[in-house]
């Protein structure tokens, strides 16, 4: 199956973006999950089709560990599914089908 989106990286985060991705300055927020680093890769890719067909504007996760001196230390780290706020409940009740439970809004 052909992949329509791309993959960005940094030292801390992997970082997944529509294909045809542009910057967008309305109101948004994300959604934000924490389970181990194994399973924060594995569940990304299975949400591709939100950022592929939408309504998602991407996804990020965090690979590297959180330092000592991060607030976070020896926690789990994050995946963060962002959206516009006016799809909050579609992607909500998406991540919830595809099993996530433990998921809170930031904005």
């Amino acid at each position: 199956m052909e992949k329509h989106y791309i993959i960005w990286k940094d030292s801390r985060w992997i970082v997944l973006l529509p294909e045809k991705w542009k910057f967008t300055l309305s109101r948004s927020g994300k959604w934000v999950y924490r389970d181990k680093k194994e399973n924060l890769e594995r569940i990304a890719f299975q949400l591709t089709s939100l950022i592929e067909q939408g309504p998602a504007l991407q996804i990020k996760y965090r690979h590297a560990p959180y330092t000592p001196e991060s607030p976070y230390y020896g926690m789990d780290p994050i995946m963060c599914v962002y959206c516009h706020d006016k799809d909050k409940q579609t992607i909500e009740q998406k991540l919830k089908d595809f099993g996530l439970r433990d998921i809170f809004w930031k904005e």
